[in-house]
């Protein structure tokens, strides 16, 4: 059978997100075989610059659909899992370009990333989770990073993060979020019109001076849980943090509402 050569190099979706090539052509395969439980996009598509910088997606898997990564022969991945050479993923228009299909983002292990820049997730609708647990260099979101994610029930934080800055998750579908003990910072309306979060959980909340902004918590949802893991002393568990909430950062509170400690 007569076949064009360039489609008889294609890459598969592995559990470990490692790219490897292959000689059966995309007709026969791709990330959504029956034994692949991860279906990440492969490193490929990616356009890393010299400086280890994420500038988005190559413009063959955006705009060629001769090319072998082209990114409707992916369709059945649904994650992105950013190399670990990155050290800063940066906007470049990154959050419309993201294939429709997309629903989890998370960074390969001993990730080097310490900076996304504001907005460069902004709007990506079909996001579900991320995952930035391998990022342990990364200790600001910054400005609307993940703001307008309609979809995002789900993150996990880096466990050095020091700071969540204005707008970074506003307007999405969190039920819940964690927070690590060396959170010092949360700025104005980081959490705003997240109606769906109705679980807080802090570990040693008080184990760093804290600050908060305006009304990070304003227009979550009326019900929810607040817990502090171990506390760092009784003036700090989840009864006073629940109290402070409500007085400093618009957790809801007042008639119809019904916000608890855990």
């Amino acid at each position: 059978m007569n076949m064009n050569k360039k489609l008889l190099k294609s890459i598969l979706c592995i559990a470990s997100g490692v790219a490897i090539a292959t000689s059966i052509p995309f007709a026969t395969t791709g990330c959504g075989s029956a034994i692949i439980e991860s279906k990440i996009l492969p490193y490929d598509v990616y356009n890393i610059d010299t400086n280890n910088m994420f500038q988005g997606f190559k413009n063959e898997f955006l705009n060629d659909s001769a090319s072998p990564i082209y990114k409707d022969n992916f369709k059945n991945c649904d994650t992105m899992e950013i190399p670990a050479n990155v050290k800063e993923v940066i906007h470049t228009g990154l959050n419309t370009a993201i294939p429709s299909y997309i629903k989890n983002l998370t960074f390969a292990k001993n990730s080097q990333l310490s900076s996304i820049n504001s907005c460069a997730f902004q709007n990506c609708s079909s996001l579900t989770s991320v995952d930035l647990s391998n990022c342990n260099s990364l200790k600001i979101i910054l400005d609307s990073n993940f703001r307008d994610c309609e979809s995002l029930s789900s993150v996990i934080l880096p466990s050095n993060l020091t700071t969540i800055k204005v707008n970074a998750f506003r307007e999405t579908a969190l039920t819940s979020i964690t927070f690590p003990s060396t959170l010092q910072t949360i700025e104005n309306a980081s959490f705003d019109d997240c109606s769906n979060l109705s679980s807080i959980t802090w570990n040693k909340w008080g184990n760093v001076n804290f600050t908060i902004g305006n009304n990070p918590f304003r227009n979550i949802s009326s019900k929810g849980t607040i817990t502090v893991i171990d506390p760092i002393d009784q003036n700090h568990n989840s009864e006073a943090l629940l109290a402070y909430l409500k007085t400093n950062a618009g957790l809801p509170s007042g008639e119809g509402t019904d916000w608890k400690s855990v």
